[in-house]
């Protein structure tokens, strides 16, 4: 059994050069200041009441872990809650508003989001200690474009990279997630909070949540010009 159950820890062969290590990571960061507000409030966007502060997840999405960590039946051994400062930039890393790439220059909402998505405004227990992915680290690890990348295998790597380094750092220490440049909504940040902080955050965390349909930046993309309206495929789903 404990065969079976070892993690996997290098990446593949193909990833393994564009990937900066574990070390190389807490060495560049932990030389950057936290990225920390005057006070711990995110948006996140979901599409159901019950994903806006899981207890686990059955996806691991874009910062991982890789599935080579949890297969043959292995927990998950760690996943990320993606925020984001500001709800528009929820809205869009949810994917509520999507391109169609067969109509360039316009956007449409989906049909499953405008029905039940929420956008939920949290307002954590403390202030949050985040690593900074900003434009000058991102290009000083030489990962920039990695990052804005729709490329899952490199980014998942790079979240167990990341989860590997923020555990070698002291508790008193230790930074809660991290923040990075929004692929989707770009010249704004999203944050990737570990899931190893959650349960001694959830309990205490102020929340309140508005019907997508219903909230302001809804009405705002809603009168957009550029807005169409969803594929055939997506409107049938919806």
């Amino acid at each position: 059994m404990s065969d079976n159950r070892k993690l996997t820890v290098e990446p593949p062969s193909y990833l393994r050069e564009h990937l900066p290590s574990p070390v190389q990571l807490k060495e560049c960061l932990t030389n950057e200041p936290f990225a920390v507000g005057g006070e711990a409030q995110l948006y996140r966007a979901a599409y159901l009441p019950e994903s806006v502060l899981p207890k686990s997840v059955a996806r691991a999405y874009r910062f991982g872990p890789p599935p080579e960590l949890f297969s043959g039946g292995n927990e998950m051994p760690f996943w990320w809650l993606y925020a984001a400062h500001v709800a528009e930039t929820a809205i869009w890393e949810a994917q509520f508003c999507k391109n169609d790439v067969t109509r360039p220059g316009t956007f449409y909402m989906d049909p499953f989001a405008v029905q039940h998505g929420i956008i939920a405004e949290l307002r954590f227990p403390r202030p949050l200690r985040f690593w900074n992915l900003n434009g000058s680290v991102a290009s000083r690890l030489g990962i920039y474009d990695n990052l804005s990348s729709p490329d899952y295998d490199w980014c998942q790597w790079f979240g167990y990279h990341m989860d590997v380094a923020m555990q070698s750092v002291d508790g008193a220490i230790r930074p809660d997630g991290f923040v990075y440049p929004s692929r989707r909504h770009r010249g704004h940040t999203a944050v990737a909070i570990s899931s190893r902080v959650l349960p001694g955050l959830r309990d205490g965390v102020a929340r309140s949540e508005t019907p997508f349909a219903k909230h302001p930046d809804f009405e705002r993309l809603l009168d957009d010009r550029l807005r169409v309206a969803p594929p055939a495929a997506d409107a049938s789903a919806g």
